[in-house]
């Protein structure tokens, strides 16, 4: 019965190999798995599993308003109380939009 395994060697950086090694262990894999994960999703999906293109994410304009975001939401004065149901909170908003009428 002939071996279904193909065998694939690579050579890299020994410092990217580490860094990488040390994230997989950190999430319970080796980089033989690593590895074939990737394999398999480039195999199902047809393509590579992450942007290749070397461009923002975000515009500056949003990376702004999402960083300011953060920044607000990390005072507990901003965050709102603990609700049983969307009902409820819903209730909460329509009222809060009904005080700041003028």
């Amino acid at each position: 019965m002939p071996d279904s395994t193909a065998k694939l060697q690579i050579r890299m950086d020994r410092r990217l190999k580490e860094a990488a090694d040390e994230v997989f262990s950190e999430i319970g894999l080796d980089a033989t798995t690593a590895v074939r994960l990737f394999f398999t999703k480039v195999a199902q999906t047809r393509s590579i599993p992450f942007r290749l293109k070397a461009e923002p994410e975000f515009s500056p304009e949003a990376e702004a308003r999402i960083l300011a975001a953060w920044e607000e939401s990390k005072d507990p004065a901003n965050l709102s109380k603990p609700y049983s149901d969307i009902s409820e909170m819903f209730r909460d908003i329509r009222k809060e939009i009904e005080e700041e009428k003028p």
